[in-house]
């Protein structure tokens, strides 16, 4: 009796230092722009009358769906499309995007920058936005 109690004791352990999937944190949450940097410069902050890139208050990745994906880019255009997160939660690709834009394949690649909480998903592009002018640009997004 006293082993079956170790094993459980060994199974709730291992069991709780397993990485959490990424899909129980982002599934559920529209995630909106608090800030965007394209090459490193500030050019929208939620709330900010002054941001050199206001289109960004239209910013939307919508994860509700484990199947499906909406992203709503800064000129307020809506893609739809899959989403998935990559082992080691390095990476988040929106694909299948319809319409594609331009030069992507119809896929979108993002940096996973931070840790992902309810709360924070701080995201970089993995490539250059036509949109923007040929920038790399980063998002620090918040729960709509």
């Amino acid at each position: 009796m006293k082993k079956i109690g170790i094993f459980i004791g060994l199974l709730l352990a291992v069991s709780a230092c397993e990485p959490r999937g990424i899909e129980n944190i982002s599934v559920g949450i529209v995630w909106k722009a608090q800030t965007v940097k394209e090459n490193g410069q500030l050019v929208y902050q939620a709330g900010n009358a002054n941001n050199i890139r206001p289109g960004y208050e239209r910013f939307r990745i919508d994860l509700t769906s484990k199947e499906s994906a909406l992203y709503t880019d800064i000129d307020g255009r809506k893609l739809t499309g899959t989403w998935e997160i990559s082992s080691g939660n390095k990476s988040l690709m929106l694909s299948n995007l319809v319409p594609a834009p331009s030069e992507t394949g119809g896929i979108i690649e993002f940096f996973v920058i931070d840790l992902i909480t309810k709360r924070n998903l701080h995201l970089k592009r993995t490539s250059e936005s036509r949109k923007t002018g040929q920038t790399i640009n980063e998002y620090q997004l918040v729960p709509e």
